[in-house]
């Protein structure tokens, strides 16, 4: 029974290394994928990833959430709290002397400030990884630690010893020491703005911080609650908690997106649906604009010999494809007559 007991100690041991090399393996992992994708995407990264990453959040958190409430594992009076609000603010819970109004709001309320912190964290990430190298931006990163002590001291009331807070002050000198003194590669991209991208991260690991410390909070308020109320549950699904988070960010994104465009001065808010909608309007219309291609190959100049599209001397195939050049979006006629045979190809 003894040998039974060890073993499993050591094994207990030994999973500990094994799930901080995993952290280190695919944290590593993404930010080197993450950093292609950045560039690969431009100016649309912070939306397009932003949008992504909320929606796959979401359903897989709702997938298991569902899973969850089939197997009964969801009380209730989680949902209760989640989504009702209360009668009356009698209850304080585990922050104390704010008014009655935020005292009778759901737990929803919760899920709302962090999944916009969220939203707006990950906009401001996507957006800067592709002016930072791999390491600056795993180097940043660390800076969650620090704001989220500082945060959980001001949210949650949490007490450090002395070493904890020499490790913290040694992260921030670090992070510091790296954004004012940039290696070669940074010096390189120095004119993309990546000190101002240094810093725009080191604001996102704040924001992200914050909204993992407003999640702590969901647990403890209903923690608190759920004793006072003598539930036979007292911990909140964590599956519920970031389904509601993701879901609020699933709604925000969009708008959040837009607010930070604006605010960083881009000219074409917005552009990343124009483009959209081109790439399906030619790949709608791709067979009619092949059928052109072919005729224009054929030495035939629609625009120059035929400048009257209800001409009845046109031979019928030549009358559709002058129809078509003349009705279609002008994206469809730039890749048609102006971009070339190369570029329609190309596309």
């Amino acid at each position: 029974m003894s040998s039974n007991s060890s073993q499993s100690q050591l094994a207990r041991r030994g999973f500990v290394p094994v799930l901080m090399l995993l952290v280190v393996v695919c944290g590593t992992f993404n930010a080197i994928t993450g950093k292609i994708r950045a560039v690969a995407l431009g100016e649309y990264s912070g939306m397009l990833s932003n949008l992504g990453f909320q929606v796959v959040y979401f359903l897989i958190y709702a997938l298991v959430l569902a899973i969850n409430a089939w197997s009964r594992r969801v009380p209730q009076e989680q949902w209760h709290w989640i989504l009702i609000p209360r009668e009356s603010a009698g209850f304080d819970g585990f922050i104390k002397g704010t008014c009655d109004f935020m005292k009778r709001l759901p737990g929803m309320k919760f899920a709302a400030l962090a999944g916009i912190l969220e939203a707006t964290a990950n906009y401001l990430i996507f957006s800067t990884q592709g002016y930072l190298s791999v390491s600056m931006y795993k180097l940043l990163q660390q800076f969650t630690v620090p704001s989220t002590l500082l945060w959980s001291v001001i949210f949650l009331r949490a007490r450090y010893i002395f070493q904890e807070l020499l490790a913290v002050v040694l992260v921030v000198l670090i992070a510091v020491v790296a954004i004012v003194v940039p290696n070669d590669e940074e010096k390189s991209t120095s004119s993309n703005g990546g000190v101002s991208a240094s810093v725009l991260l080191g604001l996102a690991m704040i924001m992200l911080s914050c909204s993992f410390v407003i999640k702590e909070l969901m647990f403890l308020e209903y923690k608190t609650y759920a004793k006072l109320k003598n539930y036979e549950v007292t911990d909140l699904n964590i599956f519920l908690m970031c389904t509601s988070t993701n879901f609020v960010g699933v709604i925000f994104v969009i708008p959040i997106s837009f607010c930070l465009e604006i605010a960083t001065g881009q000219d074409d808010v917005g552009g990343i649906f124009y483009s959209i909608r081109d790439r399906l309007y030619l790949l709608q219309y791709k067979p009619l604009l092949s059928h052109c291609l072919r005729v224009e190959r054929a030495g035939i100049s629609l625009r120059n010999h035929y400048p009257s599209c209800s001409s009845d001397s046109i031979p019928s195939r030549l009358a559709f494809n002058r129809f078509f050049v003349c009705t279609v979006d002008p994206v469809a006629g730039f890749a048609l007559h102006v971009g070339g045979d190369h570029h329609f190809q190309a596309w």
